[in-house]
C-alpha cells in the first residue's frame, strides 16, 4: 500500500510505502511533516491510498492551535 500527500498545487509533501498489509483496518499515522521533517502549513492536502485492489483519494486540512 502507498500512501501519498499532496498540496494543492500538486507537489508531492509526503509518502509512506506499507508492506505485508493484511486485510481488514489498518492505521498509519502522519505527523503533519513533510518528507523533509518540517511541519507542512494549515491547509488543505490531497492524501491517495493506493492498494494492489485500487485507490482512493480523499481531502484532509491541517489546522494547528
Amino acid at each position: 500500500m502507498d500512501i501519498r500527500v499532496y498540496d494543492l498545487t500538486g507537489s508531492l509533501v509526503w509518502e509512506k510505502m506499507v508492506k505485508n498489509v493484511g486485510a481488514g483496518i489498518n492505521e498509519v499515522t502522519w505527523d503533519g511533516r513533510t518528507s523533509g521533517n518540517r511541519f507542512v502549513a494549515d491547509g488543505l492536502y490531497l492524501c491517495r491510498v493506493s492498494a494492489s485492489d485500487g485507490s482512493v483519494e480523499f481531502k484532509m486540512a491541517v489546522i494547528r492551535k
